[in-house]
């Protein structure tokens, strides 16, 4: 998979399934599949924080 910015759902959807298959490779500290699932995790953040309201729960509820 290509690094880039995620800019819809379906890649969106493509960044997940890629960190799930970068997870089940364990990969070592240092390694190329270690620094893209990284980075991966970090696009992703990126694209939930501008497009979805993930707000902290009301204690009065």
């Amino acid at each position: 998979m290509i690094l880039k910015l995620i800019r819809n759902e379906q890649e969106y959807d493509m960044a997940l399934r890629e960190v799930d298959r970068l997870m089940e490779l364990n990969p070592a500290l240092g390694s190329k599949e270690s620094y893209n699932l990284e980075v991966l995790l970090l696009l992703i953040e990126k694209y939930e924080e501008e497009n979805w309201d993930i707000s902290e729960p009301d204690p009065s509820a």
